[in-house]
């Protein structure tokens, strides 16, 4: 069906089908979308990989970050394909997948490298770290030790799809309720936030060159820090961080979701509806598994190197477990209200008290 024809339909991801380790393609329709299509023969231009709370992508415009699941829409139903191992794997072998991918955030895109990804003839070696988007889904799976396409670095979203080792979710794509697309097409913190960061990680990987150091991703530039050990470096790194926002990106939902820090906004806006309560639970508890997790590696980088960074680092994931923690605590509250018992309830209770714990 033709997308000019259809403009008034959107359909977005139904997160109740996906699983972490899925791989999300997604049709382009801009010039250079349709040229990856035409010269790798696919309705797909673009493969992004889900991690379980987040989408993680390599774009031209910001390489690796992530992307909020609920956030977008397309306006055919096949314009969105999700694949999925046909065989289960260990739980272990998908955290190798799904952490492989957070390790890459902050990777620069390398065009150069994508545009050999769509010739016949695959080059032998990578010549760089740089990534495109189904190449960093194809390394990911690597790490667990499958090999989804014959090149893990040059491989295309038509590779991805041809892969024998993976098949279609079913029901992976529904069409947008009126409230679902205007969520997904409303402004979002989340965009300015990955401005923000793209800019942080450009300059403080100049500054590290400038110390003879190179680094790719974001966990390379802390890992620079401790390893320099040098507080001037730490101070101009710090200096740009704060700059940009970065810090202070969280603080936003408050003024873009008022609701879910006052119990009386709140009611209003969610009511009894359970999937609702439910959907909003699993939202939090996945900040909380990843945020978690990112407070105490840099608590442990700080006892190595306590510095500046380090401090701000842990400021930081505080500030966040600590606003996830208020809105857990409005849930609970609503649902003690109401005599309600979604099915995330005890775990949105455990969580409260790890966070109170910490």
């Amino acid at each position: 069906m033709d997308a000019k024809t259809n403009l008034t339909k959107k359909y977005i991801l139904n997160l109740e089908a996906l699983k972490p380790g899925d791989i999300i393609l997604e049709h382009g329709y801009k010039p250079h979308s349709l040229a990856i299509m035409k010269i790798t023969s696919s309705h797909y231009s673009h493969a992004m990989l889900y991690e379980g709370s987040t989408i993680i992508e390599a774009t031209s415009s910001g390489g690796v970050f992530s992307k909020v699941p609920n956030r977008f829409a397309v306006v055919n139903q096949n314009d969105l394909k999700v694949l999925r191992l046909e065989k289960e794997i260990s739980p272990q072998d998908m955290e190798n997948i799904t952490i492989r991918a957070r390790t890459l955030i902050g990777s620069s895109y390398d065009k150069s490298e994508a545009v050999k990804a769509g010739r016949k003839k695959k080059p032998a070696q990578k010549k760089s770290n740089g990534q495109f988007c189904s190449r960093l889904v194809a390394q990911c799976y690597n790490k667990a030790g499958i090999k989804l396409v014959e090149s893990i670095n040059y491989c295309s979203p038509a590779d991805l799809e041809k892969s024998p080792l993976l098949s279609e979710v079913e029901n992976a794509v529904k069409e947008a309720s009126e409230a679902e697309l205007a969520h997904a097409l409303a402004p979002s913190i989340h965009t300015q936030h990955l401005k923000s960061s793209v800019e942080w990680v450009k300059s403080a990987k100049k500054i590290l060159k400038k110390s003879g150091v190179e680094a790719e991703t974001i966990n390379d530039i802390y890992s620079a820090t401790l390893n320099l050990r040098n507080p001037k470096v730490d101070k101009l790194i710090l200096k740009e961080i704060k700059a940009s926002g970065h810090y202070d990106f969280y603080l936003e939902d408050k003024k873009v979701n008022p609701f879910r820090y006052d119990v009386t906004k709140f009611a209003e806006k969610i009511g009894n509806n359970i999937d609702a309560i439910d959907a909003e639970i699993y939202k939090e508890i996945s900040i909380v598994k990843v945020q978690s997790t990112n407070l105490s590696n840099v608590k442990e980088y700080y006892k190595t190197y306590p510095s500046c960074l380090m401090a701000a680092e842990i400021d930081l994931y505080t500030g966040i477990l600590n606003i996830t923690n208020e809105r857990l605590k409005i849930i609970i509250e609503h649902c003690d209200n109401n005599n309600l018992t979604p099915e995330l309830l005890t775990t949105a209770l455990s969580m409260i008290n790890y966070i109170d714990n910490l």
